[in-house]
């Protein structure tokens, strides 16, 4: 590796992330970060080094759509699951890539009060809200926080405004910050689950460990991958072991492709050259969706170097 590199790139990425930084600057740091990194085969380089030039592919939840539609063709009847389901916007969503009709229900998981009359307005018949943060431990009181800001589509959001997409449990108590209880998702769900969407701040580690029983009968979950606030996510390699140890290819989702990150496919650039994205995994066994995603999985003739 090429230190000096790397201390180029985050001496650039302390103040602009990749997704803005200049095309020429971008493409130059990148591909020289791309080469840093020895070991690993052509066709791996080449997917990083398309993930590196093309941050505006990957960044952010609009270009889920794509793979969403693949999913629910694909996908067998089952339940679904929205974590961190916030106001409802998702619940659709969720409901297409379960079965659509004949989804076996939806357990949505919102914790934030503030989010809940809206959310059980958006709820039909077949929604069951838990009123708990899923976490990786049952029944404690943990900090909720609420920070100002403003989305992707310029929207600002005060501390208490219903809807507020930045709230997560906290790593420690501030104004901003009130107490809820935790649950897990294994505590919660039983019956099998065609999709999952886990949504919850920087806190998706924590709910994956609560719910290891829950994903041996779970087909396929989009998991936000907030890698851009480096102290509190979990490293993108360490998410892809986790979910190749239990059986799923997992992908980072783009509006054109999707680039695997299991085993022999994992590029270290994706955990250097960071940002706001989304990770879907597949169970292997399910055979027709695994099939259909890894077929967008294939950059070999685009632009990547």
């Amino acid at each position: 590796m090429q230190i000096r590199t790397l201390i180029t790139l985050h001496a650039a990425a302390a103040t602009k992330t990749p997704e803005r930084l200049p095309p020429d600057v971008r493409a130059r740091e990148a591909l020289k970060l791309v080469d840093s990194f020895g070991e690993c085969d052509e066709k791996t380089r080449r997917q990083a080094a398309y993930y590196a030039l093309h941050p505006e592919q990957f960044w952010g939840d609009a270009h889920c759509e794509q793979v969403l539609d693949v999913v629910a063709q694909h996908c067998v009847n089952g339940l679904g699951l929205d974590i961190g389901a916030n106001v409802g916007a998702t619940l659709d969503a969720v409901r297409r890539c379960a079965g659509g009709a004949n989804c076996a229900g939806i357990i949505a998981f919102e914790p934030n009060p503030a989010n809940l009359p809206l959310l059980r307005d958006a709820a039909e018949d077949d929604v069951i809200i838990v009123e708990r943060a899923a976490s990786d431990v049952a029944d404690v009181t943990v900090a909720f926080n609420l920070p100002t800001g403003t989305d992707q589509a310029g929207q600002f959001f005060a501390a208490e405004t219903p809807g507020n997409p930045f709230g997560g449990i906290a790593s420690s108590d501030d104004e901003n910050t009130f107490d809820v209880l935790t649950t897990t998702v294994d505590h919660e769900v039983k019956g099998r689950v065609a999709f999952a969407k886990i949504d919850v701040e920087g806190h998706e580690s924590s709910v994956l460990r609560g719910m290891d029983a829950t994903l041996r009968q779970t087909d396929c979950l989009l998991v936000e991958c907030s890698d851009l606030a480096t102290d509190s996510k979990e490293p993108v390699l360490k998410l892809a072991a986790f979910f190749d140890e239990r059986g799923f290819d997992a992908y980072r989702v783009g509006a054109e492709c999707l680039l695997p990150l299991w085993g022999r496919h994992y590029h270290p650039l994706y955990d250097e050259w960071r940002y706001w994205s989304n990770v879907i995994a597949v169970r292997r066994d399910c055979a027709g969706l695994a099939e259909a995603l890894a077929g967008l999985a294939d950059v070999v003739g685009r632009d990547a170097a």
